[in-house]
């Protein structure tokens, strides 16, 4: 399974956002997490700068996997403006099945 965290924030949070992501790269991930991309867009306006982090959960590890993406989170609390939403997406081959369409 696959994870992709949007984080938005402020421009002028800039520095603080590049700080706390420094600390993520410093702290490995688990055996089970792998990142995969780290990925930036943006403007000066609404909503403000974007990154797009995409993870990969091991399977079966799917609930630890998000929890220490939670974890992470986390440290961007104190930041005034950071927003950020962690979404479960699953490959094409995974999510047909459950909606009963069969791959072609």
């Amino acid at each position: 399974m696959f994870f992709m965290i949007t984080s938005t924030y402020p421009p002028s949070k800039a520095g603080e956002v590049v700080q706390v992501f420094g600390k993520s790269l410093a702290e490995p991930l688990p055996p089970f997490l792998k990142r995969l991309h780290v990925l930036g867009a943006g403007g000066v306006g609404e909503p403000g700068l974007r990154t797009y982090s995409i993870f990969e959960a091991d399977k079966g590890k799917e609930y630890d996997a998000l929890a220490e993406l939670t974890r992470r989170m986390a440290w961007y609390h104190n930041i005034e403006g950071v927003r950020y939403q962690i979404e479960a997406l699953l490959t094409a081959e995974e999510a047909l099945p459950l909606w009963g369409i069969q791959m072609p």
